[in-house]
This record gives structure tokens, sequence and C-alpha cells, in this order.
């Protein structure tokens, strides 16, 4: 028995070795999930139970290692840490101490019930025994092992729970804890990395199971190195899928916990702990990829082994941007990149401000120029890409063989989702150049039919545009300008050289122009089209009740409503103003208009992919017009209200000197309107810099508040360790007392003994008596540490509580002065910008009613100086008259003589 006992413990001092040379004394502590007792009905404990309990006798090494973490001392367990060392959980499961398992160890009041001096194999087989009474939680579940699940954590189909224990498999394959040595190779970790997420996109069922298994393997786990790995791991996952929303909730906790309370484990409460910050790093890397792929969802394609790769080794990928006038940008994105951040980078690389009407879109350039005309390519089409799609998706749609097309290249274009009436009003030099090639580029493919005139003056525009007054009088580049700039439909209806004589008095007498006047001009020309700046679709007819379309035809929408177009030749079919569409809506495939022909309702049918676009196209410009109106419509309701009725007639000199005081006010009260619209504008933008101050301190009051109920709870287990070392103390007095009455005995015996006993029983009894005076020394030395360490505990106890009566005393001054001093500040800024809208208001009020004075006086004058010429007309007859009757009445006289 005695030899058993000595192999016994000897297999456990090389296993506490092993554990202890790959531990770094820091785990990430296992926290306490709030939001977990929601979800336990969704964890299948009862199976994962019975699963435990049926492996239980299999595997010696399973069960030599589970008796031995039952059968260590509390002493020797607490060697690897207080916080970090590790027990035995139920049914074998390792855990760190923190967790929610509670193995019955032995020598513990709380145990199998045996004495100080029960043997070690006794008490490990009663440990054992009652841990195989013990029923697992969910915390259990989640907290980290170094053993293999016998099935699913969550509630699965029984498929699924099979893929879920090869997922687990995989995971600690990947992170070292498979027990095989060696680093796992680059190329085979990669591959690993990506059977893990095929199983999550493919089978969206298996996503939760695939985050609860990364919890457990990250919740608590000792080594740093399979730490590492496996929030490596929880990384890619966030950044290529969401959790269900049902677990979103439970995973944001946990991952925004260890991103919040990294610097806080310490190992005893002092420095931090030497892991802890490279996992706050980690889990702050997981949360902004988990915030990114809750919004966008999840990938469409599998991630590549270079985009892994390069993730894991921090690096960025590249792809190239290009623009209509095939100029091009690099940008760089990584696996969680989406398209409004692209644009966003983009804008940045091109200093473009306003960029809210830009995006990213699909096009393909023919490699040859003779490829052109290619049947069945995709020619000049344009796919709109949504802002929340990753731009790692679409560089691998762009590279598969299913998107190639001989003799076109896929690639991303940068370029104006739709134009709308606000551009009018921008002014930036890039917003203007790069709407100006767009408006070129759709002018130049014959998508707005121009008559002559304004086909020569347009040419003339963006000659003068693209080379200024450097062409001079020279007739060949002339023509090339004309060969270049006028389509060849426009270009065929008269010679060439009426064509170059024609732009060139033009382009003449554009030499005042710059190139920035000569864009803008342009873009002026295309706005006074009934289809300018429209955005155009190709679609194929379904259903035309007027029997008036083709079977392909160009969709054009901008803010005057919908245009239809023969593609070939280019020709102007049809228009619908916006108030004649009652209903549109559109399908994956095809998309609808119920609209107005000659008052008669009809419903048009299309077939094409950009139905969504569409839609948004002409529900944007409906709502543009909406508000245009209504705010018009406001404001001359206000201004009737507010005019004074004044007289319509008056005389020339009031007429001339209103009109001049008018125009001086309304230059006046035009300048002033423009600053109070710039102090309106910073009005706002300091509102929101306060709002997202505001924002700030309440997460940092929230951050504060979960800090403070941490330090209760630090509080509260550092009472329940006190407690542990009080009744360990009275455990070691009790066994010296013992220890005192043995040796009482035992000199008693010796007494004895020397009186009746031969030399040789006196040598063993002195011996004995030796070893029982050291082991009482030995433990009246414990006593008198653990009376150290308790009363070191209770200093600690009463710091850490003045310490937090101090903090929430701070605490609640900081909070009280920052809302004080928000509140006042963001009342000053409401009634700033109340009296700024106000005195904005009167402003137009005023200026409204001295244009429509304005308007009334030059009425008023217009209809004077009719008055005038009808009164010396009448006046100039009157005159003829009295000339007559003076004539007649002289011939009268004389007839009477």
């Amino acid at each position: 028995m005695k030899n058993q006992d000595v192999v016994h413990a000897m297999k456990i001092v090389i296993l506490d070795q092993s554990v202890a040379l790959e531990s770094d004394g820091f785990a990430t502590p296992p926290r306490r999930l709030e939001a977990l007792s929601g979800h336990t009905d969704a964890f299948q404990l009862d199976s994962f139970n019975r699963a435990v309990q049926r492996t239980n006798g299999g595997g010696k090494l399973t069960n030599l290692f589970k008796l031995k973490m039952l059968a260590k001392p509390a002493a020797a367990q607490m060697a690897l840490g207080s916080d970090a060392y590790i027990s035995a959980g139920p049914a074998g499961v390792v855990t760190p101490s923190g967790g929610s398992c509670q193995g019955s160890g032995a020598g513990t009041p709380g145990g199998s019930g045996a004495s100080p001096r029960t043997p070690p194999a006794v008490a490990a087989a009663a440990a054992a025994a009652a841990a195989a009474q013990h029923t697992m939680s969910a915390e259990d579940l989640l907290t980290w092992s170094n053993e293999a699940i016998p099935t699913s954590l969550l509630k699965l189909a029984p498929e699924h729970a099979s893929r879920a224990v090869k997922m687990h498999a995989h995971i600690q394959r990947y992170c070292g804890d498979d027990g095989r040595e060696g680093r796992l190779p680059q190329s085979m970790a990669v591959e690993v990395v990506q059977k893990l997420l095929h199983q999550g996109l493919k089978r969206p069922e298996l996503r939760d199971e695939l985050y609860m298994q990364l919890v457990r393997q990250t919740r608590g786990n000792p080594l740093p190195a399979s730490r590492a790995r496996a929030w490596e791991l929880f990384t890619l996952v966030a950044a290529s899928m969401p959790p269900s929303k049902d677990f979103t909730g439970l995973i944001s906790e946990y991952v925004h916990g260890v991103v919040r309370d990294g610097p806080a484990a310490t190992s005893g409460g002092g420095a931090p702990a030497p892991g802890d910050e490279a996992v706050r790093t980690a889990a702050e890397a997981t949360w902004a990829a988990l915030k990114r792929s809750t919004k966008a969802g999840p990938r469409r394609t599998l991630p590549t082994s270079e985009e892994i790769l390069a993730h894991l080794s921090s690096r960025r990928l590249s792809v190239l941007v290009f623009f209509l006038d095939e100029t091009f940008e690099e940008i760089a994105y990584d696996i969680t990149t989406t398209v409004l951040e692209a644009v966003e980078q983009v804008s940045s690389i091109i200093r473009l401000q306003a960029y809210s009407t830009f995006t990213l879109f699909v096009g393909y350039k023919p490699v040859v120029a003779q490829k052109a005309a290619v049947e069945g390519g995709p020619g000049d089409e344009q796919t709109l890409l949504d802002d929340n799609r990753y731009i790692a998706d679409v560089v691998a749609d762009l590279r598969s063989p299913k998107s190639a097309h001989e003799g076109w290249q896929a690639r991303l274009l940068f370029k104006k989702r739709m134009f709308r009436e606000t551009d009018e009003a921008v002014s930036e030099p890039q917003f203007i150049n790069l709407s100006y090639i767009q408006a070129q580029h759709d002018y130049l493919a014959g998508n707005y039919p121009v008559v002559r005139d304004d086909a020569a003056q347009m040419a003339a525009l963006q000659m003068q545009a693209e080379y200024g007054p450097a062409l001079g009088g020279d007739p060949e580049a002339m023509m090339a300008g004309c060969e270049r700039f006028i389509t060849r439909q426009v270009f065929g209806t008269r010679p060439r050289d009426e064509w170059r004589a024609d732009v060139g008095a033009r382009y003449k007498a554009l030499s005042e122009f710059s190139k920035e006047d000569a864009r803008s001009q342009f873009l002026r020309i295309l706005r006074t089209l009934p289809y300018g700046s429209s955005t155009f679709f190709t679609v194929r007819r379904i259903e035309d009740p007027i029997g008036l379309l083709p079977a392909k035809l160009v969709l054009g929408i901008n803010k005057r409503g919908v245009h239809f177009f023969r593609p070939v030749p280019k020709e102007y079919l049809h228009s619908a103003e916006l108030r004649d569409i009652m209903q549109f809506g559109s399908s994956s495939q095809a998309v609808f208009f119920k609209m107005r022909v000659a008052g008669v309702l009809h419903i048009f049918q299309f077939e094409t992919k950009q139905g969504e676009d569409i839609c948004m196209a002409l529900q944007t410009h409906i709502n543009d017009v909406m508000v245009k109106r209504y705010t018009k419509a406001k404001a001359q309701a206000e201004v009737a209200q507010a005019a004074p009725q004044q007289s319509a007639n008056g005389s020339v000199a009031t007429a001339a000197a209103a009109t001049a005081a008018v125009g001086a006010v309304t230059s006046k009260f035009e300048g002033h309107i423009a600053e109070l619209t710039q102090q309106l504008e910073d009005a706002r933008r300091a509102a929101e810099e306060n709002s997202a101050r505001e924002g700030e301190l309440r997460l940092a009051r929230e951050q504060l508040v979960a800090e403070l109920a941490d330090a209760r709870e630090a509080l509260a287990a550092e009472g329940d360790a006190r407690a542990e070392l009080d009744r360990r103390l009275e455990a070691a007095r009790c066994e010296a007392a013992e220890a005192r009455r043995e040796l009482e005995s035992a000199r008693t015996a010796l007494s004895s003994a020397q009186a009746t006993a031969d030399e040789t029983q006196s040598r063993v009894l002195n011996g004995r008596l030796e070893e029982l005076t050291a082991l009482v020394e030995a433990r009246c030395r414990e006593a008198e540490e653990a009376n150290t360490r308790a009363a070191a505990a209770e200093r600690a106890l009463d710091e850490s509580l003045k310490e937090r009566d101090a903090l929430e005393k701070k605490l609640k001054e900081q909070l009280e002065s920052s809302q004080l001093d928000m509140r006042t500040a963001l009342r000053a800024r409401d009634d700033k910008v109340a009296a700024l809208l106000e005195e904005l208001g009167r402003a137009e009020e005023q200026s409204e009613a001295l244009r429509c004075d304005l308007a009334s006086h030059k009425a008023d004058a217009a209809e004077l100086e009719e008055l005038r010429e009808l009164r010396a007309d009448v006046e100039r007859k009157e005159r003829q008259q009295a000339a007559i009757i003076e004539g007649q009445a002289k011939r009268l006289e004389e007839l009477d003589k």
C-alpha cells in the first residue's frame, strides 16, 4: 500500500511540474456572464453530463489526472497563484480556481469528509466519487479545459453535434491543446482556420456553437501560447461572421468585459500580469471585428489563405480603384474593410470632402479596343456595391472565374451614385472635376441625345476644359477635338468642315474661360436638358401596355422623372414626370412602374438585376423634390402672413428708389443669411461634438460603475479568502494540539520503554520523538504564517474599503460636475441655435418680402410707363383733332364771309 502511495505521489509531482512549466501564472479570469442566465436552456447540460459520466471510466491517464487534481492539497494548489492555480472541476474538467466548478478536494470540510490524516489515495477516491455525482452548469461548460468535448455545447441536431466535436478538435489543434508536440505549421494552421470558417459560413446553425467553443477556449486559459492562438482564432471568426441575434449580447458582454477589465486581472492584486495587455489587445481587435460583422453580416466568400496570413501578421492587402478618366489610386484593405470605409479612404487620398454621393461600382473594360464589340460581353455595365459589403468579398468575386468575361477586365470604379439637385450648391473643385468627368463619360457614351448647336457648344467647352486656349487655330487639332468630343451619331449629320468651323468659332469665343469655368458651364448645359444629370440603367421589356417600347431599352432617372431611350441607335422615346408615377417596386430580377400615360394608368415591367438601385434613385429624387416644395411653401406662407399690404400705384421716382433700396438690402441680407447659415452650421457641429462628448462621458460612467462592481466582488472574494484562512488556521491549531497530545503520549511511551525495552527500541522511539517534534514546530510556523497572512489580508481589506469609498465619492463628484457643465453648455448651445434660427427666419422673411416689393414696384413702373405712352398718344390725337377743328372753323368763317 505504501509503495502505491509513493508511485501515486510521484505521478502527481510530474503532472504538477508540467502544468506549472506551461502556465505563466496568468489566465483570463472567468468573469461572471450576466447574459448567460437567459441562455441556459440552449445548452444541452443533461446530454453533456451523461456523456462525461460515460467517459469517466475510460483512459487510465485521464482518471489519474482527475485523481491527482482532486487529491492535491490546498496549499499545493495555491502555489500556482491565487487567481491562476488549476483545480479539478466536476468529471475531471480542469479549470482555473476562479471558475464556477466546485470540485471536492481532499482535506477540506466541503470534501469527502476525510480527516487531514486520511491517506491520499483514499481521499482522492472519495473526491472522485463526489465529483462523479456533481452536475455541470453552463458556467462550467464555458470554462477552459484541455480535454475534448464528448458532444456539442448547444442543443443541435445529431449530425451537427458530430461536426461540433470535430470543430472543437480543430480549435484545440490550432491552439496546441491536443497533446501533440511542436507548433502547427503555417500551411496546416491556415487549413484548420479555413475548415472552421467554412463550417460557420456554410451552416449558420453552427455559428453560435463555434462562438461558444471559442469562449470556452479563451475563458480562464492559463497557457500563454494557447491563449494567444485562441484569441487569434476568435478575431478571425468575428471578422468573418457574426453570431445570431440570440447570442450577440452574450458574446458582446464577454469580449467587452475582457477589453474593459484586462488590466485589472492581476496575480495577487499587484502589477498587471505578463499576458494581460496581450489579451486585452487581442480582445480589442475581436471587439472591433465583431461590431463590423454584426453590422455588415457574414462574409459571402470563404477568406483566402492570403487574407488569413495577412490578418495574422497584421498586414493589409491592396487593390486598385479606377476613375472614369482611366486614372487610379491604390487603397489598403483587410479582412473586415467595407465598401463605405474604402470610399472614405479614396476620398481622403484625393482630398474630396463632399463624398456623400460617391461610392464604388464594379465595371468592365475591354482588354483590347477591338474586343469592345464582342457579343455577350458586359459592355459598359456598372454594378453598384452596397456600403456594407466587404471589399475582400468584392475582390474575390472579381477574381472568380464565374464573373470573368473573355476580352474584358473587371475592376473597381469610383464615381457618383447619382446626380442630385443639391450638387449645384457645392463649389469644391475636386467635386466639380469628378462630376464633370462622369457627365462627360455619359455624354460621349451617347446617353444624352442633343441637337447640333448644343453638340458644337459642348465640344468647344470640352476642348477648353481639356486643353485651355492652347489649340489656337490649328485645324488638325481642331478636327481631332471634334471627332473626340462629339458623339458619332451627331457627328455624321453635317460635313466635317462645317463642324470644324462652327466648333472653332465657339472655341475662340471661350478663350476667356478657365478650365474650371468650362467644366461648370458644361454641367449647366446638361442640367437644362429634360433628361440631364440622369442615372442610366439598361433593362429589358417584360410588359408594355401601350406597345411603343423596344425589347431592350435604357432608363434614365433624374429629378424630373423617368426617361426612356432606344439603345441602338441612341434615341429619346418618352418621359414620365415624377407626379405621373403612382407606384413603383422591384424584385431581384425585375422592376415595375405604375404611371399615368395620356391620363390613363398603366403598369410597365422591365427585367433587370438593378431594380433596387432604380427604386432607390427614384425615391431619392422624389424626397428631394418634396422637401424643396415643402420648404418653399412654408417660406411663402410665412412671408404672406408677415408682409404688409402695400398700394398698387406709385410714382416713378418712388419705384426707382424702392428698386435701388431693395437691391441694396437684398444683397446685404443675402450676405447676412450666408453668415447666419455658417454660424448655424458651427453651432450644429459644436452640438454634435457635445453630444459625442456626452456619449463618451456616459460610456466612461458605465465603465467606472462596472469597475466599482468588480471592486466590490473583489472585496467579497477577499473576505471569503480571509474566512478560508481563518478556517485553515483553526484546522492547523487543531492539528498542532493533536500533535502535542501525540508527543506527550510518545514521551510517556519512551519513559516506559526506557525501563523495559532494549537499546534498539530506544533509538526507534527517539527517532519518532524527533519527527514529532519537527512536525509540531512546522505546524507552529504554519500557524504563525497563517496569522501573518490573515492580518495582512485584513489590512488590505480595510485599505480597499477606504479606496472604494474615496473612489465612489470622487466619481460621484466628477459625474455631477460633468453633467452640470454638459447641461449648461447644451442649454447655451440650444439657445444660440434657436436664436440663430429665429434670426435667419426673420432675415429670410424680410428678404422675400423685399423681393416681392421689388417685383411689385417693377410691375407698377412698367404699367406707369404704358400709361404714359397711352397718355402721349391721347394728347397727340387731341392736338390733331384740335388742329382739324380749328381749320374747319376757319373755313366756315371764310364761307360765312
